[in-house]
């Protein structure tokens, strides 16, 4: 990048008069004006914004601060990219030693480890320090603890570009920030907030419930469950606003050091209710509002277990900085959170399980990625509002109107947090084009903020929430947390002195009820159930607990639905719907089908929520793009509406999971023309928002053979595709295929150690093979259909022996979608028995294997199964609609065989210089290979290139980019000094 001048100026400008600006007299606020302002620009941020961008979008923020535990409770500068945080800067005057100051390093951490951020600067201008996010902050530690790069003012010109490379508003919009913080794992001893806010609130449950069932012997199941979340939710709110200097600081921790805790709190609980409403703390009845909680007051608590939950919320004790902990991250917290339930055993011990529809889906609970989210509800929510203005929606008479958004599976509420902050920020910007307008009147809309910004009343925000904003959510846990949350964001940004003008003036309280907004119950299935089903316990039905859309939002229905409808609903797989709702889907559902995977109820239901015009967007399992067992759904899909955006993101979307995931966004309109859907396949689920769309023609999906959608087909490929499987047979003309051997419940019935009789067979397991490689084998396994057959339901029927002792080729089945080879196939002739991880081919008469064999192993191959046939698994299915060019053509056999050869010497090379030989002679081999498949399928010079071109965009490792390397291995060389030589410090 090379340093620019400006830096090299301030640098000098600062040696000049060192002595001057590190005396006691020169202040922060000077230093800011003086050097950080001035740095960060160098930097590219638009500290000033200068280019007029709206409060939700500035570049940078410089906090509005309270005064807390002696000190400011917000960081200086927060850098942000499209109003998202990306990192936080501090600023220290000159005279603070920031290379061994504790309390400046505590403080920075505790921001950016709150606000989930890996990595944050902290400056006094004389040095720079970078520090990782990531390592939870603990008092009195070393200023060097989680530092990973301190670069002195001296020597800053010289390393700039390390800078740079990440922090720069360039380096950041490019993904560097990002990259390099998906590629440096946190290191041991490192917890993200989400995780370590989890790890405690899930002791604080586990304490509450064992104390509350003990001492309240009348409390059943349900109401434990409700009265350890209620008391946790409220705990956690009142401190939230502590911090953001709603309530007194240290109110909670005052009544911890009285007697009867909870007496106390339920005091504080109560004075909450006349300030927030929010159904929180709603304990008695009041017209208008819901059914008051007349449980959790006359509960008995023990006191020691409060005080060591409310000592942990308050410094020294607490890590957290409340005032930057964001809705989305207590969000993540509590979608793990809820995930689990408190079950009572039979001498009032409790233990806390996983749900158990949670335990049926893949893997688990798995909070939204903010970047998702933002892409779904920009594309339905922000289309919905480009239509429309301020005036549109909040003027009475003939020409307003009502825009509606839901998430039917609203969980711990990420989706509608978004969709409201969105919102907030539309409705900004409209009222600043007519300011005078706006602010004045019996009703303003919005207010002038201490630092001259506009911002929306709070009456006004509590409009937009109440207007605009709905969920449901089968979870009656999950509805209060979301609720919690929205509640949170409704108070972002006002103080003590804006609620009380609220209470006074207006004579209400700060929050909105949102009982009628935010609702529990079934989004899939209605009051017509009970004509389905026969006769249900109580339990199940309440388990069910079917959910009326048109009796629960009336006014929605009766204007044709809502304007969006969005979110990430439950995917669970293989048949793990209870039984006794399969005839009521068969009944209500088209797109009932295969496995009852919910989402695709989701996605049905959905297009029915929708208003004509209005749009879905729902983030769901990548299955239902080609599988056959989704055909009904990609029909419904294609008829039903526009599908305007596809993106395919593959897996490592979600946290600690690997499903392969897809976005899709439907308006519910008649199919223009032409109409193309703007389609992405980032690299990376990350680069979703940074990657360039393609069009796909819809018909063409609606053409295809079950309606696949081969998304990751350009126009180009298309055709060649479409011109293969015209002029060329399926491979299935010239081939049998069959899967191996399912040893089902009974594995260790079926497999040996050795030989123990003529039934046994070598086992080949799946996870030993190469492609053109010499299959391994472990150990032995039984083939003998009458022996399975009379274990029942445990064990599974046998394929036909030929598929398994004759000559054949083998293909590995699953292939994680983050793989870059898709196919790996080899030939065996040891007659061994494979298990059912792969799929087994043999030849028909007259045909040749090794000719099959060679085409599998072809670019072509590769490119038609990462494109048409993408999916996680290389399934028979697939295999035998490929098409089959000439198998017994001389030369393509010659030409596999000679790379099997080289393949299985390859293996066997013991010396360097001689598998580098075979490698070279593989890929050479490999290229004729390629030239002589391309020719048996005609494939013409330019439909090659096309075919090269995409499989090398697939190839490409866009993960580091050489700025980025370069600073990771500077991190990782000062990392190692700061370790090192912070030892003695």
């Amino acid at each position: 990048m090379g340093t620019p001048p400006e830096l090299v100026d301030l640098v000098e400008k600062y040696q000049r008069n060192r002595n001057s600006y590190e005396s006691a007299v020169y202040n922060e606020t000077q230093l800011r004006r003086e050097f950080v302002d001035p740095l960060l620009q160098i930097l590219g941020w638009d500290v000033d914004n200068a280019a007029g961008y709206a409060e939700a979008y500035k570049d940078v923020v410089h906090e509005d601060s309270i005064r807390i535990e002696g000190s400011p409770k917000a960081p200086d500068y927060s850098l942000r990219i499209g109003g998202t945080r990306k990192f936080f800067v501090e600023a220290k005057k000159p005279s603070v030693k920031i290379t061994n100051d504790k309390a400046s390093a505590y403080q920075l951490r505790r921001y950016a480890w709150s606000a989930g951020l890996p990595l944050s600067l902290l400056t006094n201008f004389a040095s720079l320090a970078v520090y990782d996010g990531r390592v939870p902050p603990a008092p009195n530690e070393r200023a060097a603890k989680a530092r990973i790069l301190l670069v002195e003012v001296d020597e800053l010109a010289e390393r700039w570009d390390e800078i740079a490379s990440i922090f720069a508003r360039e380096s950041v919009l490019r993904g560097n920030l990002d990259r390099y913080t998906d590629l440096n794992a946190p290191r041991r001893g490192t917890s993200p907030v989400d995780d370590y806010f989890l790890r405690e609130i899930e002791e604080w449950r586990q304490a509450l419930a064992a104390d509350l069932a003990t001492r309240n012997p009348d409390l059943n199941q349900a109401g434990l469950n409700y009265a350890v979340q209620a008391t946790i939710d409220r705990i956690i709110f009142l401190r939230i606003c502590e911090d953001r200097g709603l309530e007194d600081y240290g109110t909670l921790q005052s009544a911890a050091g009285r007697k009867h805790v909870y007496r106390q709190l339920l005091e504080l609980f109560n004075q909450a209710d006349t300030r927030y409403n929010s159904g929180l703390f709603h304990f008695a009845t009041e017209a208008d509002r819901g059914t008051p909680d007349v449980l959790t007051p006359r509960l008995n608590v023990d006191d020691s277990i409060l005080r060591s939950i409310l000592e942990r919320l308050y410094f020294p004790e607490s890590p957290y900085q409340f005032s930057v902990v964001s809705a989305e991250i207590l969000g993540q917290v509590y979608e793990q959170f809820l995930g689990r339930v408190i079950e009572i055993g039979p001498d009032r011990s409790v233990s806390v399980n996983q749900k158990p529809e949670i335990r049926q889906r893949s893997g688990g609970v798995y909070y939204t990625p903010s970047y998702i989210v933002r892409f779904i509800v920009e594309r339905t929510l922000g289309e919905t509002l480009s239509r429309v203005t301020a005036e549109n929606l909040v003027m009475g008479g003939k020409g307003r109107r009502r825009i509606r958004v839901v998430d039917p599976a609203c969980g711990s509420g990420s989706f509608l947090i978004v969709a409201y902050q969105y919102l907030l920020d539309w409705y900004l910007a409209q009222y600043q084009r007519d300011v005078a307008r706006w602010s004045k009147g019996r009703s303003p809309r919005i207010h002038a903020a201490s630092r001259g910004d506009w911002r929306l009343t709070t009456a006004e925000r509590k409009r937009i929430l109440l207007d605009h904003i709905f969920g449901v959510d089968i979870d009656a846990q999950a509805v209060e947390v979301t609720k919690l949350s929205l509640l949170l964001k409704v108070l972002e940004g006002e103080s003590a002195e804006s609620l009380q003008l609220v209470m006074r003036i207006l004579r209400e309280r700060a929050l909105p009820d949102l009982d009628l907004n935010i609702k529990a119950g079934n989004s899939l299935v209605g009051a017509d159930v009970w004509t389905v089903l026969d006769e249900i316990p109580d339990e199940e039905a309440a388990r069910i607990n079917p959910f009326d859309w048109s009796r629960e939002f009336p006014d929605a229905m009766a204007a044709g639905g809502f304007d969006a409808v969005f979110g990430n609903p439950p995917y669970v797989y293989r048949n793990a719907t209870e039984d006794l709702l399969r005839s009521y889907y068969e009944k209500q559902y088209s797109t009932t089908q295969g496995n009852f995977e919910l989402y695709k109820f989701f996605l049905e239901r959905g297009m029915w929520l929708c208003k004509p015009e209005g749009l879905l967007g729902y983030i769901v399992s990548a299955s239902f793009l080609i599988q056959t067992s989704f055909s009904r759904l990609r029909e419904f899909l294609v008829r039903s509406g526009v599908i305007e955006h596809l993106a395919g993101l593959g897996p490592g979307a979600f946290s600690k999971a690997t499903i392969d995931s897809a976005i899709i966004v439907v308006q519910k309109t008649a199919l223009p023309a032409n109409h193309n859907i703007e389609v992405r396949g980032p690299k990376r689920p990350t680069e979703l928002l940074r990657t360039t769309p393609y069009p796909v023609p819809q018909v063409r999906f609606a053409n295809n053979p079950d309606t696949v959608f081969d998304w990751r087909l350009r126009p180009e490929g298309a055709k060649i595709v479409e011109r293969l499987l015209g002029d060329f047979p399926p491979v299935e003309e010239g081939f049998e295929f069959g899967v191996g051997i399912n040893t089902g419940f009974i594995r260790g019935l079926l497999t040996a150690d050795s030989k123990l009789d003529d039934r046994y067979g070598p086992m080949i397991a799946g996870d030993g093979i190469s492609p053109m490689g010499e299959p391994q084998t472990d150990g032995w396994i039984m083939y003998d259909p009458d022996f399975v057959a009379k274990q029942g339901d445990r064990g599974r029927s046998l394929p036909q022996k030929r598929l398994l002792t004759e000559p054949k080729i083998l293909v590995v089945r699953t292939r994680n979608l983050s793989l870059l080879r898709r196919i790996v196939s080899t030939i065996d002739t040891s007659g061994g028995y494979n298990l059912n991880r792969l799929s087994n081919i043999i030849a028909r008469p007259g045909r040749e294997l090794y000719g099959l064999l060679g085409l599998l192993n072809s670019s072509l191959y590769e490119w038609l199964f990462s494109t048409r046939y993408f999916d996680y698994e290389i399934k028979p299915v697939y295999l035998r609609s490929a098409p089959l060019a000439d198998t017994e053509d001389p030369a393509l056999i010659r030409l596999t065989k000679q790379m099997d050869r080289t393949t299985k010497a390859l293996q066997k090379s013991n010396l360097n210089t001689e598998a580098e030989r075979l490698k070279r002679q593989r890929d050479g081999q490999q290229r004729a290979l390629d030239d002589q498949v391309f020719k048996l399928f005609s494939v013409t010079s330019e439909e090659r290139k096309h075919i090269e071109w995409q499989l090398d965009y697939f190839a490409q490792n866009p993960d580091e980019p050489a700025a980025t390397e370069s600073f990771a291995l500077t991190l990782a060389a000062t990392d190692q000094r700061t370790r090192v030589g912070g030892a003695a410090g």
